[in-house]
């Protein structure tokens, strides 16, 4: 998906096979960092490393830095978004393209075949590299962990 998350009016792209449409999900984003003190943290800073390592090795959901969102904060707008696409896109497939940090952080959780803490031992899914899960009566699946 091109574009900021923030946009409303869907983008519409043509393939080989038709018209697929594009839109941003405003709840589809990357950490919120929002306080402006912190807002564009580069990766690795202290204040927002300590924070993510507390969610991904402790299961602290609590801790936030300050002026962002906590990690039940972050899990539950993603659950939201998520579930939205699903109710939305009944039995089709749809291409969710996000962050790294927030998927890799959210998407075990929300899938009941991963652990909480499968990041740690399968690493970060790679830039443009598309993990599938499935969100079915039967709770949430995800499929082979890229590498």
């Amino acid at each position: 998906m091109a574009g900021e998350a923030e946009h409303d009016e869907p983008s519409v792209y043509r393939d080989a096979g038709g018209w697929l449409s594009a839109r941003g999900r405003e709840q589809v984003r990357e950490l919120g960092l929002h306080d402006d003190r912190v807002a564009g943290l580069p990766e690795g800073d202290p204040a927002f490393q300590d924070v993510f390592d507390a969610w991904l090795r402790r299961g602290d959901l609590d801790r936030r830095v300050p002026g962002a969102e906590s990690g039940h904060e972050v899990l539950a707008r993603v659950r939201a978004a998520l579930l939205s696409l699903t109710d939305e896109f009944r039995r089709e497939q749809v291409l969710v393209v996000n962050h790294g940090g927030v998927m890799a952080f959210a998407v075990p959780r929300l899938c009941d075949n991963l652990r909480d803490d499968h990041v740690l031992d399968h690493g970060f899914v790679p830039n443009a590299v598309p993990l599938r899960f499935t969100v079915g009566d039967d709770g949430w699946t995800a499929g082979a962990w890229p590498v």
